[in-house]
């Protein structure tokens, strides 16, 4: 879907976007079709805005529903986000060259869990919650990645060290490392984990944000018309925490600036097509308002018009990677 437009894009990057109106290779009629097409739609956009759509709480911002967009991350604490390098303490490994939420608590609620599989519990029966201090040099962080930690060392193999008598040798954690509890939030399991700071690097962020207004500071968006009159867009930004309000919603969170698979399952959910058939549509079918041969400016699909924002990717990549070895409020800062 979004593949339809990656002819204008280009053309819009070399500065050459063309005026299709303009042929004169017998397309006249069919281009004045296509601009009374463009109009008739943009008189009943105002229609259905000035009529109710403009106060339909189904298409508000925060009431607007999405598919599962599982490969982003979920905008759910207004944290930090942070990769993880370098890392040679044993399970904690794992961790390496992934992104994690970096907490900004210094003590975290911890349960213990026993020998059966449940957790401890106070005298009211209640699961006890006990507090898990860090060291002045480690933040916890959320990851979904289970780092399967054992109470005792292996080797490379994954089999157990064993000392000379065949027994396991126990595993004890460098100072600043340990594994706190886990959370269950939207079906996905989230681990806590004390991470030494020093292995915590800026992470370049973005996010894709559903907006009443095109972002200033964009990367590129698509303007889109709601069956209800509206416009509203979808745009790819830097990730800024506390992003999320009444005009704009952050839809999921990466460290890329390529959007289009999501940007196209989005399409189909709000289109009601493909596996997504039978879903009530927030938008129109986007085959549906192509004008291929309007005149002027007009965009190839008044549905869905693509626009490009000001930052590019080189402004993606010169934001700098580098270690928050001094404060949690260094990462990924708001620049």
């Amino acid at each position: 879907m979004i593949e339809e437009n990656k002819e204008e894009v280009q053309e819009r990057e070399e500065g050459n976007l063309k005026t299709v109106g303009g042929y004169n290779d017998g397309n006249l009629t069919r281009a004045t079709n296509d601009d009374i097409f463009a109009s008739e739609f943009n008189t009943m956009m105002t229609y259905r805005r000035n009529n109710g759509g403009a106060t339909n709480s189904k298409f508000t911002i925060p009431s607007i529903t999405i598919p599962n967009l599982s490969k982003l991350l979920e905008n759910t604490h207004n944290t930090f986000y942070a990769r993880v390098l370098n890392i040679e303490e044993p399970y904690y490994d794992t961790l390496n060259n992934n992104l994690v939420e970096v907490l900004k608590d210094r003590t975290i609620k911890q349960r213990k869990a026993l020998n059966n599989g449940t957790f401890r519990k106070d005298e009211d029966g209640k699961v006890a919650l006990f507090d898990y201090h860090l060291e002045s040099d480690s933040y916890a962080i959320r990851s979904l990645i289970n780092i399967h930690k054992s109470n005792y060392q292996k080797n490379e193999d994954g089999s157990f060290v064993t000392d000379r008598k065949g027994n396991k040798v126990r595993y004890t954690e460098t100072k600043g490392f340990g594994y706190i509890d886990y959370e269950v939030e939207n079906n996905k399991r989230y681990f806590i984990y004390s991470i030494p700071k020093k292995y915590l690097y800026k992470a370049n962020m973005t996010a894709l944000v559903l907006s009443v207004h095109k972002h200033p500071s964009s990367y590129y968006g698509y303007k889109i018309a709601f069956v209800n009159g509206m416009y509203y867009y979808l745009c790819v930004i830097n990730y800024k925490r506390e992003q999320n309000d009444n005009t704009t919603r952050i839809l999921g969170i990466s460290n890329k600036v390529d959007y289009r698979p999501e940007i196209n399952e989005i399409l189909q959910y709000w289109q009601g097509i493909g596996k997504y058939k039978g879903q009530s549509p927030y938008i129109f079918n986007m085959n549906l308002t192509k004008v291929p041969y309007a005149s002027g400016n007009i965009a190839n699909n008044i549905g869905c018009m693509y626009f490009r924002g000001k930052l590019t990717m080189e402004n993606f990549e010169s934001r700098s990677v580098e270690s928050f070895d001094t404060n949690v409020e260094d990462i990924n800062g708001d620049d």
